[in-house]
């Protein structure tokens, strides 16, 4: 209820945010609030290390550092998804598939609980320029079948839970079997040095997902089962 409520007054947030930021700036603190400031692409270059469990020792820590922050978050489909159901139920997947690249929504909290471990790494970047320290992480591509302690989870927070599938969908969902396979999975950041927070930064991933066999009530519909598979690129911004 609480992320709700903040969606309903994010463009009030982000104002605010500026205002607090702008002050901050005239007596020399930085950012209160980290909101995407003029970004640019997130290079390391110069002294650049790569010892991956010295990258994620400065990542993790200004992940908990940062606490609120004002990003937004956006699905977009790749390839064509299917759907189908047991029963003759008329569903106008198409409107929602739609739906789903159309829908930007507010996230207020840097994605993952920075407990990025090394054996999630594929590769790592860090350097320091400017008083700003740019990382870039490859996360190791993943398959889920419902486990929770895993790559994705630690480094983007994404769940398999059917209370999120059934939020996402917006309907109720009960049983059935959901597999997932990330790939492309990309975390880059900028932190301020002085603050040790993440000023801005990117988090993508591509998703395949299967849904086989679930229950589900959508819209006032009767019950009916439902398989369900496609692919989307996922794409964080703070």
């Amino acid at each position: 209820m609480f992320n709700l409520i903040l969606q309903r007054f994010a463009p009030l947030l982000t104002a605010f945010a500026l205002f607090i930021n702008s002050i901050g700036g005239f007596f020399g603190i930085s950012a209160v609030i980290p909101y995407n400031p003029e970004r640019t692409e997130v290079v390391v270059s110069g002294d650049v290390t790569t010892d991956i469990n010295k990258v994620l020792e400065h990542y993790n820590s200004a992940v908990k550092k940062t606490g609120f922050v004002i990003g937004t978050s956006t699905t977009e489909i790749i390839g064509t998804p299917s759907a189908s159901a047991n029963d003759d139920t008329p569903i106008d997947m198409d409107a929602y598939w739609d739906a789903i690249e159309d829908i930007e929504t507010y996230t207020f909290k840097i994605p993952g609980n920075g407990e990025i471990l090394a054996s999630d790494v594929k590769s790592a970047g860090m350097s320091v320029n400017n008083g700003k320290r740019a990382i870039i992480l490859k996360i190791k591509d993943t398959k889920r079948s419902g486990e929770s302690n895993d790559a994705v989870l630690r480094a983007y927070g994404w769940t398999s839970d059917f209370d999120k599938i059934g939020a996402m969908l917006g309907m109720t969902v009960e049983g059935g079997q959901i597999k997932e396979s990330y790939t492309d999975c990309t975390v880059s950041c900028i932190i301020d040095e002085k603050s040790g927070k993440i000023i801005y930064g990117d988090w993508d991933a591509t998703g395949t997902i299967s849904i086989k066999d679930i229950k589900v009530k959508m819209f006032g519909f009767e019950e009916l089962t439902m398989d369900m598979d496609y692919t989307a690129k996922q794409r964080i911004d703070i």
